[in-house]
């Protein structure tokens, strides 16, 4: 052998000499599916790093059910299913320096003796006994088909029933309340806040004009939601309503804008002013619906 190989060769052997693995494996004997711990430890230089692979059995003798690494090692934990001889081959392990594989190891291959989970002396164990035939009366045949076909029969009968039930309910819908009941019913509902002050206020005069804004629309179709107070005033003055209707309603809209817009907080006792004027309004608006629509 030529000489300048030796350096070389001396290089790898102290290089294989710095990395150590350990192996074990516990416990050393198990029975079918018991779990076995296979843990191995390398021991490495500084500037190293290890990496373990993911195992996959391709016996159906032997199942890796997890693995778990820890700074210096891996566990890896088996169960056995067949009674025999199993061998668990070896593991592969990479060396790594600054995220390059330097070196590959090796750990050896084990094998570990799977034992039945039944004694084999055992006299204990016997033979499944066979399907004993029962022989019922012709009658009673007869009477338990009959109460089957009579249940069938009963249940799609109460199907039926409660399917018409629900269609009807579904067909059958309350006419609509007219605008002036239906804000009358909203109007009664609204509550004065407990407590007024800003927030309060423009919450409740938003409802307010809300329930009043919408009956106006609905009995005389104009998107009165969409206008400006000043744009509904304008409407309402060139329609067929009387001057001190319009004008009350203007007065109403604006004191109402003063709460929603300018944050001005009025008392509890306008608050329910406002809300008997609304009503007047309403009901003197339906006087002047005309008589179609007026019912």
């Amino acid at each position: 052998m030529s000489l300048r190989f030796f350096p070389i060769i001396l290089l790898i052997v102290f290089a294989t000499a710095q990395f150590q693995i350990e192996t074990t494996l516990e416990p050393d004997t198990v029975t079918v599916g018991d779990q076995v711990r296979l843990h191995i430890t390398v021991q490495l230089p500084e500037g190293k790093s290890v990496t373990f692979p993911d195992l996959v059995s391709e016996s159906d003798q032997m199942q890796i059910t997890n693995r778990e690494l820890s700074p210096d090692g891996v566990t890896y934990f088996l169960t056995f299913w067949e009674v025999g001889e199993v061998t668990i081959p070896a593991v592969p392990v990479e060396i790594l320096e600054h995220g390059q594989v330097v070196s590959t190891l090796s750990t050896e291959s084990f094998k570990i003796q799977v034992q039945s989970v039944l004694d084999a002396n055992a006299s204990d164990i016997r033979d499944i006994k066979g399907l004993h035939a029962i022989n019922l009366p012709r009658l009673r045949v007869f009477l338990v088909f009959g109460l089957l076909l009579l249940s069938l029969i009963l249940a799609v009968l109460i199907w039926r029933t409660r399917r018409i039930k629900h269609q009807r309910a579904e067909k059958w819908q309350a006419p609509p309340d007219p605008p002036h009941i239906l804000a009358a019913k909203q109007l009664e509902q609204l509550e004065l806040p407990a407590l007024i002050d800003v927030p309060e206020a423009e919450t409740f005069y938003l409802q307010l004009t809300g329930i009043f804004r919408d009956y106006l629309e609905n009995e005389f179709f104009f998107g009165a939601r969409e206008m400006t107070t000043a744009e509904l005033t304008f409407h309402l003055e060139h329609s067929s309503f009387p001057e001190e209707l319009y004008r009350n309603t203007s007065s109403l809209l604006n004191r109402a804008d003063l709460s929603k817009f300018a944050r001005q907080v009025p008392t509890r006792e306008l608050c329910q002013q406002d809300v008997h004027e609304v009503k007047k309004l309403i009901d003197e608006f339906h006087a002047q619906a005309p008589p179609g629509i007026k019912e």
